[in-house]
């Protein structure tokens, strides 16, 4: 017994010492830059293009989206759309001996879409067009690097639910040989909730 309380007392002694070492509490709210643009991929919020303006490290907002298209002649393309926004709000925790800037937590949401036709290589040469849609909203957990000439770096995993709906066309022929009609098949439609990360890089002016 005497063993287990030394032992403790020691072990609380180190975990008091650590917290006060790394894992501060940051009083500080000022950011010097409120603008902040850049590349951002996440499960949550989306992909693409990114803009996120900072009230404060109490408050901030982002925002951001991207559009993807190529296309192969008259009947072949393929397009990708996402759309996404985060409200982060700061923990005040520093913890700047990990090289951390700002803790943050995350309430977020996107709307992804996905579209692909094609024009079949088998014996009927049947026409396809596959859409797929996406709604995702959850909560998260992110950090912040410290700013090097402007440029820093974010990541955080989240808790996510998530909707997914995809329906598939396939032509026939119609009853004259002459012209194509697309028959619509509803596939299986996902709901669920899981985890996932997102990743970005910013810079600040």
């Amino acid at each position: 017994m005497r063993n287990f309380c030394i032992t403790a007392f020691i072990f609380l002694i180190v975990i008091c010492s650590v917290h006060g070492q790394y894992f501060q509490r940051d009083t500080s709210n000022y950011v010097e830059y409120n603008h902040n643009i850049g590349l951002s991929a996440s499960s949550l919020s989306g992909y693409g293009l990114t803009y996120r303006y900072a009230f404060s490290k109490a408050l901030q907002l982002q925002i951001g989206g991207i559009a993807l298209q190529t296309k192969e002649g008259d009947q072949e393309s393929w397009f990708f759309g996402s759309i996404g926004t985060e409200v982060q709000l700061g923990i005040p925790i520093k913890a700047s001996a990990f090289g951390i800037e700002r803790v943050y937590a995350i309430l977020g949401a996107s709307y992804m879409y996905g579209d692909n036709k094609g024009y079949g290589s088998n014996f009927f040469d049947i026409n396809y067009n596959t859409q797929e849609s996406m709604v995702t909203s959850g909560i998260g957990i992110g950090i912040q690097t410290p700013s090097f000439s402007g440029f820093h770096f974010a990541a955080h995993g989240t808790y996510y639910y998530r909707n997914t709906v995809r329906v598939e066309y396939t032509s026939q022929w119609s009853n004259q040989g002459q012209t194509t009609e697309y028959i619509a098949r509803p596939l299986p439609q996902l709901r669920d909730i899981t985890v996932g990360i997102g990743i970005s890089a910013f810079f600040a002016f």
